[in-house]
Parts: structure tokens; C-alpha cells; sequence
């Protein structure tokens, strides 16, 4: 609702406006009307001492007929002969103008009205002199005019309308009150005047006036739609968004052809974070004022946050071939193309915003983040500062600029994640907007409970943008019979990424005579073996990525799953909206995200007794589910490729070779400064490194020197290929971990291939991981409990016990054939033990609870 919305507006009201009732005197300005027949002839009662009535009466009457029957010239002729007879007669002279002008000649017309004027001072001639000058846009002379007659007839409503109308269209709002409160005091009764003395009052600035006009309207006629919609518009001025709510969704209903008051109920439920509410309103605006450009855009955000998003997109491009400088729709296509991974596109159309708007922080944000996937980083960090620059004080940005830098090591700035840190925390103490999402908070050293906070929030604003009253899609489901449990698994990643390097062969280990395993992908086809070989293991493999995520929620429902195990989390692409639906009974967090969902909509996390011991369970939501071991699976069936040699990835042949291919963001000051402890004290070492981005080198070799290490010790690996990655990490002889985030799917790449990894024990999940995975491949003593013992054990294995090394990497080949770690039937049976726990639980009616799977379960 993000956003876009899920991006700032500068005048978020931009479609609230004041309507009013047109009197007859509005419509002629409007229309351009230029008949006569609602002029008033007047009453002849003109006496002279020189020209008696008896004679000038028969001949005007006569004039007047030929006048009123449309014979303009012979009535103009009949007047001009009287004028002659009786220069000056001023009901003549009067009567001549309105011909004059109905005739197009309007100057004519007003000199003869005013000549009239000039003998005699008559209402009626002032009166038609402004209904002249209002038809021919002269709209100071008509106020003028109106306002004479009004001083000579003050109850003369039909004039006071046509006064006010002159001067609501001058928006001389203070001028015409006294008129419209004249109108409203002679009708009282009549809603309309209410109405428009309200419309005036909250244009002049006196919201609550205005709103007194509007209920007083309401209250002579509850059902009037432009009250509500008016009303809507004072509570909005006045701050009180629920009162004002309910009054554009009171006229929406009374008139749903009232596009301004559908607008404005979707704009306010939007802003409430109730998208699915807000899609009738918002629909209904746009068939009512159908091409309106700010009711398409309305629309298209409205769809954005329901996710659906193509939809979205060709809504985006309408408004922007209506107004292709529309920021808010440039702003907010770029951000859902950069939503959905289309980086290009994104890239484009945050350029062309700024164009538009070079100041525009949320554009070069956007941008910065757009290029930062791409692999942009010197200019993502350039557009970040841009932002943080514009918009200092905004979190959201220093927190992207943090990140970024993180991502390159560039830590001359590291001071800032401390109030990174300490922003995100006032947030979800404060109950602000968040400025933090789970998956960044990953990147961060923020603490176990701090990460089960930002998600809880995060997953609270999921959950309230579900439908009101909306009934999980579980209670709805097909309920399967027979003896085997339907198992879900969800994920974006069914591709060459790191969920599936791990994932591999357990889809071909699941019990097929216990349990129908589906797999639901979320991504795209990238053509791969990994995405081949999980299609054609699993029983059911289902392309859902096309679906939205109601969609997709209803085809997990519809296929009956007992259980659906959610491989994302809120990692990268997550598409954690589908689980808020409920469409299974039992909803289960593993493997994709490492941590808590904080989310009322999943009841399970699965992990093992040393990532998540139970004296940690307050840093999760979910109930545990420990797995004997290790919660990390492995592809057994994966053969290690033939080693290069050194010499052709850039190494010395002969000096020690410490390895770290965790991605730069895990990288940081601490762990940095004890790997260059170790480099200080191992001469004829070197340190082989992955950092992903190469940005990150220039800023460590930098980092290097200044710790007093030759940088070109620093050895940089180019990315490969996952084999060719797996095959070149025999040349390493001991893996560094690194501190806050471990190495995940890293650590089960060393153990694959064979090198010893040394790992620091920490307090949180991801702080845990390469522990649990080191122990199960049975390397228990390479996890360290502080970082004295980590430098000091690098450097012993590589100068004193070199023997001892070689005995740990003697022991991880022979291990490989039956340590816990590479045992992936074993594993996946421990999984499915856990299954029939949960599905037991949940046939007997018990809540989630945690459980300890046993190394013996059946």
C-alpha cells in the first residue's frame, strides 16, 4: 500500500473538492446560454407630463407582443420608432437592449439598458442589465448589477442565486456568504441553501460553520449525497479521518454514480491500509468518471497493493498517456516494476520522474535501490546520498544508504547504523511507520527480540489489509481422506538460487505412500537443472507465477493441503500475503528466513537445538519445531566437481589460504579486524574472498592497508557457476566465518566440498546457522564461543596444527558418507515425523506447541 500509495504524496486530498447545486444563473455562464426568454420584460409604468401614457402605451404594447412572439426586427423597429416619438422613454429604451442583445449585439444592448437606467433607477432593468453581462462572461458589471437589484429587493430569491453564482465563480467566496445566508434564512427548509452557504463557509476557511450548514442540511434531508460528500470534506480539514470516512462512504452509497465520493472513500481506506475495501469504491469511480486520469490512478494503486499487478501497470500507463509528467504515477509504476524485479523498466521510468522532479528524494531512492539490485553500486550509493541529502530527517533513506554502504564495505560512514538502529527501534516502539523491513533488519546487528518486533509489526500491517470479516480459506478447503497427508511447499526460489542448492533431493526422499507432495512456485522458469530436478520429484510441481496472491491462495486451498510449508519468509520476493489468507490448517516457516515471521497466520518454525534452543523460544512467535541436528537439508546426491588449480584462480601455491564467501553485507568492522589479526600473525597467508558486488574490493583493500596488511593479500574470486564455485573451494584450506550473519548455504557448500569452516557461536538464528551446520557435519570443536578463541584458533590451524587440519579435512571427506549433515533421507524422514506431529495436534484441537522431533522418530 508499500505504498503508493507505498510512496509520500505532497497533497494527498487532491481530488476532495467543493460541488455545489448550479442555479439557472450558473448554468447560462456555464453552457454559454445566449437566449433571452428568462430576461424580464418588466412592467410598462412609465408616465411623462409630455408624453401622456395614453399615447405611448398602445404602440409599446404593440412593440412588446411583436417582442415576445420573436420578431426581433420589427420589434426593434416598433421601439426605435417609439424613442423617436418619446426620446429617452425608458421602458422603450430598456426593451431595445433586450432585443440588441438577443439579437448579438451586445454593447448596443447595454448602452440602451443603461440609458434606461440613467432615466430611471428600475430593479428590473438592473436586473436584466446583469443577466446580459453574466451571459457574456462580464462578471463584475453583473455582481454590480445583482447586488443593485438586491438593495431594491432583498427578497428576491431567483436574483440572490444568480448574485452568488456570479460570485462563487469569481471565488469572492466572503463576498457572496451574506447572499447565500439571505437565501438560506428565506428557504430554511430547503437543503440546497444549506448546502451551498456550507460549500462558501469551508472555502472561506470556516470549516466549522460549514460544518453546522452541513448537518443542518442532513438533517431536513438525511439522504442527501452532497451534504455527506461536503461533510467528508470539513472532517478531513478538521483531522477527523474516521468521521470523514464514513461520510464519503455514506454518499458513495446514497449516489454511486458520485465518482469524487467513490474516489474519496477508496483514497481514505487505501490510506487506512484496506485495499480490498477500497477496490469496489475505487472501481466504481473510475466507471463513473470513466478516463478520468486521477480516478485511473486511484485504481491502479488500489491494485498495486492487492498485488495485482499487471493490471496495475496498464492502469500506471493510462495516466501517463493522459499526463505523461503525472509524478505520482511515474513514481509509483517505477516502484512496482522495481516490485517485481523488472529492473530495466524501473530504472527508466525513475529517470524519467526525475527528469521531471530532480528533487524528487523518493525518485532517487528509488532509483538507488533499483541500481543496487542491478549491480550498479557506485551509482546507487550516489543516488542514496541524493536522497538522504533532499530529505535528511527521513529514515527510510538513511536506512537505504546504510545498507547500501554495508553491501560495498564501506564502513567510513558505520557510526550511521547505530541510529539506523535506534530510529528502527523508536519506530516500533512509537507505533510509526515502519522504516525497516524484516529482510533489511537481516543485514543489520540488530538483536534476536529487535528482529521478532520489526516482523511482528511487518506482518501486522499484512495482516490488516486483508478483507474486514474475512474467513480463512483453510475453513473453506476440500478435506482429503485416505492415508496420506497433502504436504504444500511455497517459494519463489525453485531455480539456480540458494533454496534449491539446498532443497534438491528432498522432493525425491518424501514418503509417497504417506505424503502427496506438492510444490507451488512463485518464480520464474529460469531453464535450470535445480528447477528441472524439483518439477520432476515432486508429485504435483505448480506454476503460480502469474497468480495473484488471493489467486494462489485459493489454488492451495482447492488442492485440499493438510500442511503448507512457506520456503521465504520475508526474503527477497517473499509473497507472504498468500499465507495471510490461510489456506492451509497448518502453516509453517523453514528454511527461506532466517528468524521469526512475527505472524499469527503461521504456527510453526522449524529449526534444530542449536540455532534456536529453547532458552531463545521469546525470540520467536511461532512454536518450535526441533529437527535432531541440523534443520538444514543438503543435496546428497550432488558429486564434487574436479579441483583447479590455485595457480588459475590467482592464488599462491604454497601460502595458506584462509576463504570467506559470505556476501559483503555480512562482512563488517569487527569480524574484519579479527581476520586481519590472523593475517598479522600467519606472514605467508592470504585471505580469498566472494563479497558478490565489486565495489566491495577497492573499499577492503583499503580497510587492509589501513590495519597494517599488504592489500594484496586480499584475494578477490570472480563469480562462477554454483559447480565450478563448489569446485574451486578445495583450494581453500580453512573457511573464516563471519559474525552477525553466518555463512548459511555457504557453510553447507564448504562441508559439500570438503573445507573445514570455523565459526563463532552468537546469540540469534542467523547467528547460529553455520554452527548447526558445522556440528552435523561432525566438526563440533570448529564452533568458538568468543573471538579471542576465533583468531586464535585461525592461527594455531594454520602454523602449529597444521596436522590437526588435516586431520579435520581427512575426517569431512569420510564424514560425507554418513554424518548427520549429508544424510538427506534421514533428514527428510525427521521432517515428515514432524508433519504427523503437527497434523496430530491439529486433528485433536491443540494449539501449535513446540516440539523436539526425536534422532528415533518413527
Amino acid at each position: 500500500m508499500r505504498r503508493s500509495f507505498g510512496s509520500p504524496e505532497s497533497d494527498p486530498w487532491h481530488l476532495i473538492r467543493i460541488t455545489h447545486r448550479r442555479t439557472s444563473g450558473e448554468r447560462a455562464l456555464a453552457e454559454g446560454h445566449t437566449g433571452w426568454s428568462h430576461l424580464r420584460m418588466g412592467k410598462v409604468d412609465y408616465r411623462d407630463e409630455g408624453n401622456p401614457m395614453a399615447e405611448i402605451a398602445p404602440k409599446l404594447q404593440a412593440a412588446l407582443a411583436l417582442h415576445q412572439r420573436g420578431d426581433l426586427d420589427a420589434a426593434e423597429r416598433s421601439y426605435r420608432n417609439i424613442l423617436r416619438d418619446a426620446p429617452g422613454h425608458p421602458d422603450a429604451q430598456h426593451l431595445l437592449g433586450l432585443v440588441l442583445h438577443a439579437r448579438g449585439r451586445t454593447d448596443e444592448a447595454l448602452t440602451s439598458i443603461d440609458q434606461a437606467i440613467e432615466r430611471h433607477d428600475n430593479p428590473t432593468y438592473w436586473a436584466n442589465r446583469g443577466a446580459v453581462c453574466l451571459e457574456t462572461q462580464r462578471l463584475d458589471e453583473a455582481a454590480t448589477a445583482f447586488e443593485k437589484v438586491a438593495q431594491a429587493r432583498p427578497e428576491d430569491i431567483a436574483n440572490l442565486e444568480r448574485l452568488a453564482a456570479v460570485l462563487i465563480h469569481q471565488q469572492r467566496w466572503n463576498d457572496a456568504i451574506p447572499t447565500a445566508r439571505a437565501i438560506r434564512d428565506a428557504r430554511p427548509e430547503n437543503p440546497e441553501a444549506h448546502v451551498t452557504l456550507g460549500n462558501l463557509l469551508f472555502m472561506a476557511q470556516q470549516p466549522w460553520e460549514a460544518e453546522t450548514s452541513f448537518r443542518a442540511a442532513l438533517k431536513i434531508n438525511p439522504h442527501h449525497a452532497n451534504a455527506w460528500y461536503n461533510l467528508g470534506n470539513v472532517l478531513v480539514k478538521d483531522g477527523r479521518v474516521d468521521e470523514a470516512l464514513d461520510a464519503f462512504r455514506q454518499a458513495a452509497t446514497l449516489q454511486p454514480g458520485h465518482a469524487k465520493a467513490n474516489a474519496n472513500t477508496a483514497l481514505m481506506l487505501l490510506q487506512r491500509n484496506a485495499p480490498h475495501e477500497a477496490l469496489p469504491f475505487a472501481r466504481r469511480a473510475n466507471e463513473h468518471a470513466s478516463g478520468d486520469a486521477n480516478n485511473l490512478f486511484i485504481l491502479a494503486n488500489t491494485l498495486h497493493r492487492l498485488e495485482q499487478a499487471e493490471e496495475a501497470i496498464a492502469l500506471f500507463r493510462q495516466v501517463l498517456g493522459q499526463q505523461p509528467r503525472h509524478p505520482g504515477a511515474l513514481q509509483n509504476l517505477a516502484n512496482l516494476l522495481r516490485e517485481l524485479g523488472r529492473f530495466d523498466g524501473a530504472e527508466t521510468v525513475y529517470r524519467e520522474l526525475l527528469s521531471i522532479d530532480p528533487d524528487s528524494a523518493i525518485g532517487h531512492w528509488g532509483l538507488g535501490e533499483t541500481l543496487e539490485r542491478k549491480g550498479n553500486l557506485a551509482e546507487a550509493e550516489s543516488e542514496l546520498r541524493r536522497a538522504v541529502e533532499l530529505e535528511p530527517l527521513d529514515a527510510r533513506f538513511r536506512a537505504a544508504l546504510t545498507l547500501a554502504l554495508a553491501s560495498t564495505c564501506d564502513w567510513r560512514q558505520r557510526d550511521e547504523v547505530d541510529q539506523v538502529i535506534a530510529d528502527t527501534r523508536s519506530t516500533f516502539l512509537g507505533g510509526q511507520p515502519m522504516v525497516m523491513t524484516p529482510s533489511m533488519a537481516s543485514k543489520l546487528p540488530f538483536t534476536g527480540r529487535d528482529r521478532l518486533a520489526i516482523a511482528q509489526r511487518f506482518s501486522r500491517d499484512l495482516t490488516a489489509s486483508l478483507p474486514p470479516n474475512y474467513r480463512p480459506l483453510a475453513d473453506e478447503r476440500i478435506r482429503t481422506s485416505g492415508p496420506r497427508r497433502r504436504i504444500g511447499y511455497l517459494s519463489h526460489d525453485f531455480r539456480d538460487h540458494a533454496t534449491s542448492h539446498l532443497m534438491g533431493s528432498v522432493f525425491g526422499c518424501h514418503d509417497k505412500d504417506h505424503f502427496e507432495v506438492f510444490a507451488y512456485s512463485m518464480g520464474p522458469d529460469d531453464g535450470s537443472e535445480f528447477r528441472r530436478r524439483i518439477a520432476e520429484d515432486g508429485e504435483h510441481f505448480v506454476d503460480v507465477a502469474a497468480l495473484t496472491p488471493q489467486a494462489i491462495a485459493e489454488r492451495i486451498a482447492s488442492d485440499g493441503i493438510d500442511i503448507l510449508v512457506d520456503l521465504m519468509g520475508y526474503a527477497a520476493n517473499h509473497r507472504a500475503g498468500v499465507l495471510a489468507l490461510r489456506p492451509a490448517p497448518v502453516q509453517v516457516n523453514y528454511l527461506g528466513f532466517p528468524g521469526s515471521m512475527g505472524a499469527d497466520f503461521i504456527d510453526y518454525l522449524i529449526a534444530d537445538p542449536i540455532i534456536a534452543p529453547s532458552t531463545r523460544s521469546e525470540d520467536y512467535q511461532e512454536s518450535l519445531v526441533l529437527l535432531p541436528h541440523c534443520y538444514q537439508p543438503t543435496d546428497h546426491r550432488f558429486a564434487l566437481p574436479e579441483a583447479p588449480s590455485r595457480s588459475t584462480e590467482g592464488l599462491p601455491e604454497k601460502d595458506f589460504v584462509y576463504c570467506c564467501f559470505n556476501t559483503g553485507w555480512k562482512i563488517e568492522p569487527d569480524v574484519f579486524g579479527c581476520w586481519m589479526s590472523i593475517l598479522r600473525q600467519v606472514p605467508e597467508s592470504v585471505l580469498w574472498l566472494l563479497p558478490k558486488w565489486e565495489a566491495c574490493e577497492p573499499h577492503l583493500r583499503r580497510e587492509a592497508e589501513a590495519a597494517g596488511i599488504d592489500a594484496s593479500r586480499l584475494v578477490f574470486a570472480p563469480v562462477r557457476s554454483r559447480y565450478e564455485h563448489l569446485a574451486r573451494h578445495r583450494l581453500a584450506d580453512l573457511f573464516l566465518d563471519t559474525f552477525f550473519c553466518t555463512a548459511h548455504t555457504t557453510a553447507n557448500d564448504a562441508m559439500l566440498a570438503g573445507v573445514p569452516l570455523l565459526t563463532l557461536l552468537g546469540e540469534s538464528f542467523q547467528e547460529r546457522v553455520a554452527a548447526s551446520v558445522v556440528t552435523a557435519a561432525g566438526l563440533p570443536e570448529l564452533v568458538v564461543d568468543d573471538k579471542e578463541t576465533y583468531v586464535e584458533r585461525a592461527v594455531v590451524l594454520a602454523t602449529t596444527e597444521r596436522e590437526r587440519l588435516r586431520e579435520l579435512r581427512s575426517r569431512l571427506d569420510t564424514l560425507r558418507s554418513s554424518a548427520p549433515l549429508f544424510d538427506t533421507p534421514q533428514m527428510v524422514h525427521y521432517l515428515e515425523a514432524a508433519f504427523r506431529q503437527m497434523w496430530s495436534r491439529f486433528e485433536r484441537g491443540q494449539a501449535p506447541a513446540m516440539m523436539h522431533v526425536s534422532d528415533t522418530a518413527d
